[in-house]
């Protein structure tokens, strides 16, 4: 079966960052290509992958290298040669217009998520983009997913951040979020909301109870809209990893509509870049997770460091026992 367009692509660009795992990447790509409203450009932001990552995507591209798909979800894969034209980023280029569809950037270093994502809404901002999808590269977009969250955010009557109802990819599927989250300031941690529920559950909550709830929207899955990025500015570059979305929020608290779109069902792999996928945690992760807590705290609320701080200290010292009991009861 060959892939082709149907309808006129939505004048949206949605963002990948990706670090090494071009598996995943292509695996988000294809599901994207695969929808029924696509963005009208899918922008790769390779973050100076220590191994062959942006090349393997070009060679997919062309039909040179085949990824293994996503097993719990299907979609009918695009048939290459796709078109594809590469940006090499510099903060003084100004690249014109593509014609292809899917663009590579290719970033002098890893500055992390933040500048990642910045360098697309930047290209996405030149080229007329009015609005961004930002998505993991280890998440998988269903058929309707983007158009449901472009519909919801423009219908909004502040349009800012939306998200979808992100559904892991591992053990029993159950449900990571609906959109986002509840962050406690005083200790700077997150409950999403939904989380282990099951798919039936979720769609059976409330969607404007969901937006009444949420006080951030998880960055794993989020469309933004031009308006926001031109008011609220750019993704603060001073996180490296974590808390990204949390400082979005703050920033634009009260500005702009936080929203959820409970039709766009996204799958979500979870941790293949970072380490973290809900059962595991590396130490270089967890580093980076505490480090951009305190950033947000300081940043947004000062007064509240005490307690952020102490629950830190408590956490890594339940984290530290937990793994040592576990070492001693193995061995």
């Amino acid at each position: 079966m060959i892939y082709t367009r149907t309808k006129k692509p939505l004048n949206i660009a949605a963002i990948i960052v990706q670090y090494n795992t071009w598996q995943d990447t292509i695996n988000c790509v294809e599901s994207i290509l695969s929808a029924d409203d696509q963005p009208k450009w899918v922008i790769i932001v390779d973050n100076n992958s220590t191994n062959d990552a942006a090349q393997k995507i070009l060679d997919w591209a062309q039909g040179r290298v085949i990824a293994p798909p996503c097993p719990v979800v299907d979609y009918l894969a695009p048939a290459p040669p796709i078109q594809t034209e590469e940006v090499f980023w510099s903060k003084n280029s100004h690249p014109q217009c593509p014609q292809a569809q899917l663009v590579l950037v290719h970033m002098p270093r890893n500055g992390g998520y933040a500048p990642g994502n910045n360098a697309g809404l930047k290209l996405g901002l030149e080229w007329g983009a009015e609005a961004f999808l930002i998505l993991n590269n280890d998440t998988i977009v269903t058929r309707n997913a983007i158009g449901a969250l472009y519909s919801r955010l423009t219908e909004c009557a502040r349009p800012g951040l939306c998200g979808g109802l992100l559904r892991y990819c591992h053990a029993s599927l159950p449900i990571q979020c609906c959109a986002g989250g509840i962050t406690n300031w005083w200790t700077h941690l997150s409950k999403f909301t939904g989380h282990g529920l099951t798919l039936e559950q979720a769609q059976n909550l409330s969607r404007d109870d969901v937006e009444n709830k949420i006080n951030f929207i998880c960055g794993a899955c989020v469309i933004v809209s031009r308006e926001f990025v031109e008011t609220v500015g750019f993704m603060d570059e001073g996180y490296f990893l974590y808390c990204e979305e949390q400082d979005w929020a703050c920033r634009s608290k009260g500005k702009f509509d936080l929203a959820y779109a409970p039709d766009a069902l996204v799958y979500h792999k979870e941790g293949a870049t970072t380490g973290w996928n809900g059962n595991t945690l590396r130490l270089k992760s967890l580093y980076f997770l505490t480090r951009s807590r305190i950033r947000c705290t300081y940043l947004h609320h000062p007064w509240m460091l005490p307690t952020v701080i102490a629950g830190i200290g408590f956490a890594s010292a339940r984290l530290l026992l937990k793994k040592l009991v576990s070492k001693f009861t193995r061995g």
